[in-house]
């Protein structure tokens, strides 16, 4: 399946500078700043005191609503050129959800240890989807760094809390790195058809919308908590969903949705080094020896060549 490769006018638009696709070290900025964005996001995950589903419809509602007042909620000529681009961005929209209902509430029912391996397990369902979806085909080279990411990763997260994780938090933890995974392969597919703010603002309104009925069905609560989980809940909103998601969304206009999603497996690294900072934990010994694992598997996952 060939990719399909946006007109020129569109590439114009989609990169916001006349120079079409941008440098390199635009694009590796971007992805730096995408991924210290969402390693926060486990740690306010624990500061707020309320329902899973309610951390991520507040996470994605008000992201959506930002994006929204800064003029992702116009509608762009681009959608009566591609009138599909609007029905995939609620798709991506639902995957987003179903990943951050699956990943939180692992979080509340095993260790953080085991749901950080499971849902590192992301890059292996894009992987195997990518030649169907996007057309993207990994060759072995790129298929072995996802091995050695996935590996120091696994080192890092079962050298952490330890234990024995509940079967049922091992299956949303799964769940949630397949919705994960199905939302970078449509955010790499459908990103080239839409202005980026208007893709976000699609993606995370509807997975708001998804989010919020949920709670409603499910009898969660959405409001009534304490200043504290406010906070961290605008957060959650701020940092890695506005600045880290979006990060990967815009990355994914211009590479593949396996080299973006191995790229963020290197979280758990700068997660430990934001943990040194703001809370005086030092990274574990594991930590310093598993993190050359990783580095070595994007620059591996890096080859994405045809064929």
């Amino acid at each position: 399946m060939e990719r399909p490769v946006p007109s020129q006018q569109a590439a114009k638009t989609l990169a916001g500078s006349p120079a079409g696709r941008p440098s390199s070290t635009r694009i590796g900025l971007v992805l730096a700043i995408g991924v210290i964005s969402t390693s926060f996001g486990a740690i306010l995950v624990r500061m707020a005191a309320c329902p899973p589903v309610a951390k991520a419809a507040w996470r994605c509602t008000l992201a959506a609503a930002i994006i929204g007042l800064s003029g992702g909620m116009k509608r762009s000529k681009e959608e009566a050129e591609f009138p599909g681009a609007v029905r995939l961005a609620f798709l991506a929209g639902a995957f987003l959800a179903f990943h951050f209902g699956t990943w939180i509430a692992s979080l509340d029912n095993t260790s953080v240890a085991l749901s950080s391996l499971l849902v590192a397990t992301t890059p292996v369902w894009v992987a195997l989807a990518s030649p169907f979806i996007t057309g993207d085909r990994a060759t072995w080279r790129a298929l072995a760094g996802v091995g050695l990411s996935l590996g120091g990763s696994a080192w890092i997260a079962l050298a952490g809390e330890g234990g024995e994780g509940e079967l049922y938090g091992a299956v949303l933890a799964v769940a949630g790195a397949i919705g994960a995974a199905g939302y970078v392969l449509i955010g790499r597919r459908v990103g080239e058809r839409l202005p980026i703010q208007r893709y976000l603002f699609l993606c995370y309104g509807s997975a708001a919308l998804f989010l919020i009925a949920t709670a409603l069905i499910s009898g969660d609560a959405l409001f009534g908590f304490d200043g504290r989980t406010y906070a961290a809940l605008v957060g959650l909103a701020l940092v890695p969903q506005l600045l880290g998601h979006s990060a990967c969304n815009w990355a994914l206009r211009w590479l593949p949705a396996l080299l973006v999603s191995v790229v963020f497996l290197s979280e758990p690294i700068v997660a430990s080094t934001l943990a040194w900072a703001f809370l005086k934990e030092a990274p574990e010994r594991v930590v310093l020896l598993a993190a050359p694992l990783v580095l070595l598997g994007i620059v591996l996952a890096a080859d994405t060549r045809q064929g």
